[in-house]
């Protein structure tokens, strides 16, 4: 469920990257928010985040092919 929702917590999550390499985070506890949007938010904030890091931008790459 991810941290309580009250005001002591609010804006308290863990950070995606860790100091291990190559091993990520995502779901509830590392990102601001919850459930299901919460989870999906984090997985695709993560993907983005770490495609920039290769120089892939997946937005620019789809609007170039289909528009």
């Amino acid at each position: 469920m991810g941290w309580a929702i009250d005001s002591k917590n609010y804006g308290r999550f863990l950070k995606q990257k860790t100091e291990v390499p190559n091993l990520y985070l995502c779901g509830q506890w590392v990102f601001p928010g919850f459930g299901v949007a919460g989870v999906m938010a984090s997985g695709y904030y993560l993907a983005k985040d770490l495609l920039k890091s290769k120089g892939i931008d997946l937005e620019r790459d789809f609007k170039n092919h289909f528009m």
